[in-house]
């Protein structure tokens, strides 16, 4: 099976009835930023500009250079630009600059737009990892992404039962999908079933309706797919219980509503990098 081109380049937002155009992220934009052909892709809007500043800052503590953090609107461009960051705008009018409330229906579209952004980088032929901007890194994450499974999931799930059984919930947060036909079923998989289900975040979709169609015998995630340690990569509401047994190698400030919360959480956890009051000011 040959890798072919996601098209058309111009992809329905159902949620919306709006077109998110990706011809933006350019090949030749993707060639300078990527690194052994990786690029990491992150968003952001104006009200959260600021903590995903943060989240670059940590990957600048390991030299880490090869991301790309696309702006949706034009205030949270000038701000990125402004420090230096690598970023691209978004010609898609389908985000406003306020700080939207966990699934409300511009938190919803906001976040359906990873795995399309996911698609179409990968389908140019690079290797993309997508992360959430309200994480932060202890440790170098490229290592992490590595190896030769098409794709890399984190792990969200909750503390498990003792017995240890517990179905796996997994995060759209931190993701990595190698440039195969397996990774472009995925992400197909991924949008056609958000277009169906436009009520749902992302995150519900991809494991109530893509994940199963994943599965192999017994339930079993095929080989093609690899999950990261959780006691490296916790979810938020387990970080503070894995950390006195192990040593994360992030910290993510998800389960947590809100930007003043996560601001809070992010600081408190020694996860805050940007000096002084720097939010963005949309225009």
């Amino acid at each position: 099976m040959e890798l072919r081109m996601y098209k058309p380049l111009l992809l329905v937002i159902s949620l919306d009835s709006l077109h998110l155009c990706l011809s933006f992220l350019q090949p030749s934009m993707l060639q300078a930023i990527a690194i052994d052909n990786l690029v990491l892709l992150s968003n952001t809007n104006c009200a959260y500009a600021e903590i995903a500043y943060n989240m670059v800052l940590s990957l600048h503590k390991f030299n880490v250079t090869n991301y790309l953090v696309i702006a949706e609107g034009e205030s949270a461009h000038q701000y990125l630009i402004a420090r230096n960051i690598n970023a691209a705008l978004s010609p898609a009018k389908h985000v406003e600059s306020k700080v939207h409330d966990f699934n409300s229906r511009g938190w919803i579209t906001f976040m359906s737009a990873r795995p399309r952004y996911l698609l179409h980088v990968v389908s140019l032929g690079f290797s993309a990892a997508w992360i959430d901007s309200d994480a932060f890194f202890f440790k170098n994450p490229v290592p992490f992404l590595q190896g030769a499974a098409d794709v890399i999931l984190a792990d969200d799930t909750g503390k498990r039962p003792d017995n240890g059984a517990s179905v796996i919930y997994y995060c759209g947060c931190f993701l990595r999908f190698r440039p195969t036909p397996y990774s472009v079923r995925v992400l197909e998989l991924w949008i056609n079933h958000q277009e169906k289900n436009m009520g749902l975040n992302d995150q519900i979709v991809l494991n109530k309706k893509v994940i199963p169609k994943l599965m192999g015998p017994n339930q079993r995630l095929p080989p093609n797919l690899h999950i990261l340690p959780q006691e490296l990569f916790p979810s938020g509401r387990l970080f503070e219980l894995l950390r006195g047994s192990s040593a994360p190698a992030w910290y993510h400030a998800n389960w947590m509503l809100g930007k003043d919360k996560k601001l809070y959480e992010l600081k408190a956890h020694g996860s805050w990098l940007v000096p002084g009051a720097q939010a963005c000011s949309a225009q």
